[in-house]
């Protein structure tokens, strides 16, 4: 199906769910982000073959260190594989482990013209994982292949003649994110962090952990909701 801007996520009824996430175009360019929050952070697919996951310039200053005068906003940017003439190159994924959803209502639902997509969470211990993928090779033909590693569920034509492609899975969930969170390099955008007193906790929290795509390969953004901090 063709689809001119992917809305999804994942959760059904009453059961916990992700946010929603908006994937748009302009021109040659593809943006990613949580509905709402793009204009604070987003990761922009460009034409040049550049990925970057980039915050607002309103949090550059939280981004700054000692000696650093001018903190890049992107966070993280690296180049993706070339769009192949058949077949599809995997950019991105997006995983949402179903141990860490938090119960939100309602969900969004779809307008006339824009669709949607809401799938229902995966098992315990398992996540759900969309897939992109770039491609110049027709929707038509291509979608037989997507299908071996997944369900596709649109695509986008952009001007230059490529094609985006979503696909969503179950893979099992093994990451230990309190092992991560524990080494990561965390960016709090929320201001009430920063005015967070010791001994004070703010709950229902929501991360967005990316990888170092310069060793794992394909990049990966997992949104873990549901989160607590505590000032010590």
């Amino acid at each position: 199906m063709k689809v001119d801007k992917f809305r999804f996520g994942v959760g059904k009824g009453d059961v916990a769910h992700s946010s929603l996430w908006v994937v748009s175009q302009h021109k040659n360019d593809v943006y990613l982000g949580v509905h709402g929050q793009t204009g604070h952070a987003k990761v922009s697919f460009h034409a040049s073959g550049w990925v970057r996951f980039a915050l607002a310039d309103r949090y550059v200053p939280k981004l700054a260190t000692p000696g650093d005068a001018a903190p890049d906003r992107a966070l993280s940017k690296w180049k993706r594989p070339p769009t192949p003439e058949r077949g599809a190159a995997h950019v991105f994924t997006l995983v949402f482990p179903t141990d860490y959803l938090t119960g939100r209502q309602p969900l969004a639902e779809g307008q006339k013209g824009k669709p949607v997509f809401w799938w229902e969470p995966a098992p315990a211990g398992q996540a759900i994982e969309v897939g992109f993928f770039f491609s110049n090779e027709k929707p038509e033909t291509l979608e037989a292949k997507l299908a071996k590693l997944g369900m596709p569920f649109g695509y986008s034509e952009l001007p230059n003649g490529e094609y985006l492609s979503l696909i969503c899975r179950i893979a099992p969930f093994t990451a230990a994110l309190p092992e991560q969170f524990a080494n990561a390099r965390a960016r709090p955008l929320s201001d009430d962090l920063d005015d967070l007193n010791p001994a004070e906790s703010i709950d229902n929290l929501s991360a967005l952990i990316l990888n170092d795509p310069s060793k794992d390969g394909v990049p990966i953004i997992i949104q873990a909701s549901g989160l607590s901090v505590n000032r010590s």
